[in-house]
């Protein structure tokens, strides 16, 4: 298991075997682990309402599921990962989308 860190910041960080989403779980704001092999597909769009511009932590529709981000309003970019085993997706932001971006296009995991 190769687990050089690719990316981090205050929010995820990127290894070459996994993603990890800080302040994940409520209320104890534990992190959670993501494993690529797990990941089906990741999906970037604008934030917007209908996609989590508000949506601080938790969710709204019971099948997408953010970390905490404060700040989440003033992001570029939204993620969402979807899972190979689950109905739920995953959505968060990140501090350097771009970055972020050119990673999983790498992985060949995001879907533009």
């Amino acid at each position: 298991m190769n687990s050089e860190l690719l990316y981090i910041d205050k929010l995820i960080s990127i290894s070459n075997d996994e993603i990890v989403l800080f302040n994940y779980y409520f209320p104890s704001a534990a992190s959670k682990k993501i494993r690529f092999s797990e990941i089906l597909k990741i999906e970037t769009r604008e934030l917007t309402i209908a996609t989590g511009k508000w949506r601080i932590w938790g969710t709204g529709d019971f099948r997408t599921w953010f970390p905490r981000d404060y700040k989440r309003s003033k992001r570029d970019k939204v993620f969402f990962i979807f899972l190979k085993t689950k109905w739920i997706r995953i959505g968060f932001t990140v501090e350097n989308s771009a970055e972020v971006i050119r990673i999983f296009k790498e992985k060949k995991l995001l879907i533009l």
